[in-house]
């Protein structure tokens, strides 16, 4: 299944729909922003190595998360690396897939239902 990014952000944001219904409602938006610091144009992560995913969580709210895999602009099958874990923490381990190498990959991070996305770096074999 192939998607470009900007049916990625609609399929996450649906996908996330049924939990953010289920919040209180509140007068506050919170806007998610999250700088991504690792990985980066300098990251290189060989496939099946555990990897740590950092980013600056100043300001941030504790929502759901949701952290894809990207290649080219595009995601390519289901390359979920974590979900569900806590934005304020700063850093999630994740298990880098057996994909093809090279060096144009991303990573799509979402968090109150929008998102950012990473520098390209590389994956390796």
């Amino acid at each position: 299944m192939k998607f470009n990014m900007k049916s990625l952000f609609v399929l996450a944001i649906s996908s996330m729909a049924t939990i953010v219904s289920a919040a209180p409602t509140e007068n506050v938006v919170a806007r998610f922003s999250a700088v991504i610091l690792s990985p980066n144009s300098a990251s290189v992560w060989p496939a099946n190595t555990v990897q740590t995913v950092t980013w600056d969580p100043a300001g941030e709210p504790d929502t759901d998360s949701l952290l894809l895999l990207v290649k080219g602009g595009t995601l390519f099958g289901n390359h979920r690396l974590a979900a569900n874990f806590s934005i304020t923490a700063g850093s999630v381990d994740v298990t880098v897939p057996d994909v093809v190498a090279g060096d144009d990959y991303q990573l799509a991070f979402f968090g109150t239902g929008q998102g950012v996305v990473s520098q390209e770096f590389t994956v390796t074999v």
